[in-house]
């Protein structure tokens, strides 16, 4: 962050307890919430609860989305992924809901005109008890296992293991942006489709901040797949302990097998940095279609039924 730029007094302590906790995803990182506080029009919303010495025993934190992100008068949402963590090691339940129950009727007090949708997604399985507890919809994810290349590859159907060996043959290469030009061509796709396909995406200015911060934050990174020197598609990914999140990822049709593409080379980076497990971040509503739930099966994983919580 350059100096202009706000890092919350209390980030290291807060990123230490999101990077030990057993259920800490980049979304509860201060990384996360700083970047959509330096770079976007949209602000976050950060609650943190504190024990009798001062210390986070708690935290959630939202992201916004919208279908105009850079309009900040245009109504938005507020996205928690993962959250509200409390303190994992009390060995009294009762504990841990009051903090998360504290923590989620604060965030829900956020809601307004321009703020109609809050959602909780509890992406890692957890159930929330308490008040929320029965205002969720079931959602299926995906979660894939990156050990080795050889179980990346063979868990994998066997269609998509054609479609593989294809996008090896034709040397599409996929690495963290590096220019502007490479960033601006990203955008363009991951706009066009989100439009068309009528959902919220971020801001693309936080976007670029995340491009453009790669050497003060380590939980987000950009990158592209190229063809023939040619950007066709790119993903938005996460980073927390061991797992790498597919937080957003387009493709350009036009381009063949760019979306064989593009999933491949943000698993390879991901195993690249280490990650072990691949986290696709949602394969629809459970017994509801999804067009791409197929495609992303494809790729082989564990199937997770999780819920999402409106407040």
């Amino acid at each position: 962050m350059t100096p202009s730029q706000f890092r919350h007094p209390k980030h290291n302590e807060w990123a230490s307890f999101v990077n030990n906790h057993p259920f800490g995803s980049p979304f509860q990182h201060p990384d996360c919430y700083e970047l959509f506080l330096n770079y976007g029009k949209l602000k976050p919303a950060l609650f943190l609860h504190f024990d009798s010495d001062d210390y986070i025993d708690g935290v959630i934190s939202a992201y916004p989305c919208s279908f105009l992100p850079q309009v900040s008068f245009f109504p938005q949402a507020l996205i928690s992924v993962n959250g509200a963590l409390a303190r994992p090691y009390s060995d009294l339940k009762e504990d841990i809901e009051s903090i998360q129950h504290h923590l989620i009727m604060s965030l829900a007090d956020m809601k307004n005109i321009k703020r109609p949708l809050i959602e909780i997604r509890q992406m890692n399985g957890v159930s929330i008890s308490g008040a929320y507890s029965g205002k969720s919809s079931k959602y299926l994810n995906l979660v894939k296992n990156l050990s080795t290349k050889d179980i990346m590859l063979n868990t994998a159907s066997v269609s998509r293991r054609r479609y593989i060996k294809r996008v090896i043959r034709d040397r599409f290469e996929t690495d963290v942006v590096k220019n502007t030009s490479d960033l601006q061509e990203f955008l363009t796709l991951l706009i066009k489709q989100y439009r068309s396909l009528k959902k919220p995406y971020i801001s693309p200015e936080v976007i670029k901040g995340t491009a453009n911060t790669t050497e003060e934050q380590d939980s987000f990174r950009v990158v592209v797949t190229k063809k023939d020197n040619r950007v066709c598609g790119g993903a938005i990914l996460g980073f927390c302990r061991d797992t790498c999140y597919e937080w957003y990822i387009v493709s350009d049709r036009t381009v063949k097998n760019s979306g064989t593409a593009v999933t491949l080379g943000a698993m390879e980076y991901a195993m690249e940095r280490g990650c072990r497990k691949f986290d696709f971040m949602g394969i629809g509503q459970a017994g509801v279609d999804y067009g791409v739930r197929d495609f992303k099966m494809g790729f082989g994983g564990d199937v997770v039924e999780y819920e999402r919580y409106r407040v």
